[in-house]
C-alpha cells in the first residue's frame, strides 16, 4: 500500500462518495428553499404543517439515499473487490485467476445472495439471543458486546466469501469455513466496523482494507502463502 500498489481500488468508492455528497447537499439546499419562513398568525398552522411535511419527506429521502449509498459501496462494487482479491492473491502466491464478463455478473449475484444469507442468519441469531435475554436477563454491557460480535462475525463472513468464491467454493462451504473460525470472522468484522465508523472516509477505506486483510488471512489458513510453504519444506 505504501508503495502505491492497489490504491486504484479506492477510486470507485471515492467516486460514489462524491456523487452521494453532491446529492446530499443538493437535497439539503432544496429542503431549505421550500421551507415557509414568513411570519403571520393567520396561516401559522398551515406553515407548521407544511414545514413538518417537508422535513418528513426529506428525512425519508435521506434515509433511502444513505441505504442506496451503503448498498452500492458494499455490494454493487463487489466486482472491484473481487478483482482486488485476485490481484493480491497473484501478488502473494503467483496464482492467476481467470476473469470474464460472465464471472463478473456471477460474482455480483453471488454477493447479493451471500449478503441476504448473512442478514437472515444474523436476524435469526439475534432473535434467539434476544429470547435468551428476555428469559434470563443479562447486563446491558453484555448485550452490547454480544450484538457487536454477532454483527462483526457476519461482516467478516462476507469478506472471506470473496476468497472462497475465487477458489470455487460453494456458499455452504463458506458457512462451514466461517463458523469453524469464528474468531477470525469477528476480528475482521470488528476492523471493518471500526474503520467504517469514520464519517465518509471510513466507508471508502473499510471494504478495500478488510478485503485485503481477509485475503491474506485466508491464504494463511489454507497454507498458500510462500512463507508458510517455505517453513514447512525446511522442517
Amino acid at each position: 500500500m505504501f508503495k502505491g500498489n492497489f490504491l486504484l481500488f479506492f477510486l470507485p468508492g471515492i467516486i460514489v462518495t462524491i456523487a452521494y455528497l453532491i446529492q446530499k447537499l443538493t437535497a439539503l439546499n432544496i429542503q431549505d428553499s421550500v421551507q415557509l419562513n414568513e411570519s403571520g398568525a393567520w396561516y401559522g398552522f398551515i406553515k407548521d404543517w407544511f414545514n413538518s411535511g417537508v422535513r418528513l419527506f426529506f428525512s425519508v429521502f435521506h434515509f433511502f439515499l444513505d441505504q442506496i449509498y451503503i448498498f452500492i459501496v458494499l455490494t454493487a462494487l463487489s466486482p472491484f473487490n473481487t478483482r482486488l482479491g485476485e490481484k493480491l492473491d497473484e501478488e502473494l502466491t503467483g496464482n492467476i485467476s481467470e476473469s470474464s464478463f460472465i464471472r463478473l455478473i456471477s460474482d455480483v449475484i453471488r454477493m447479493v445472495f451471500v449478503v441476504l444469507i448473512a442478514l437472515f442468519l444474523q436476524l435469526l441469531i439475534v432473535g434467539f439471543y434476544s429470547l435468551i435475554v428476555y428469559t434470563f436477563g443479562l447486563p446491558e454491557v453484555v448485550n452490547t458486546v454480544i450484538h457487536f460480535m454477532i454483527q462483526a462475525f457476519f461482516f467478516g463472513f462476507t469478506f472471506y466469501d470473496f476468497c472462497l468464491e475465487r477458489n470455487k467454493r460453494g456458499v455452504f462451504y463458506t458457512l462451514g469455513f466461517s463458523f469453524s473460525r469464528p474468531l477470525a470472522m469477528v476480528i475482521t468484522g470488528s476492523i471493518f466496523l471500526g474503520i467504517y465508523a469514520i464519517p465518509y472516509v471510513g466507508i471508502i477505506l473499510a471494504p478495500v482494507l478488510c478485503l485485503m486483510i481477509s485475503t491474506v488471512a485466508y491464504l494463511y489458513y489454507t497454507q498458500a502463502l510462500p512463507t508458510i510453504n517455505n517453513l514447512q519444506s525446511n522442517e
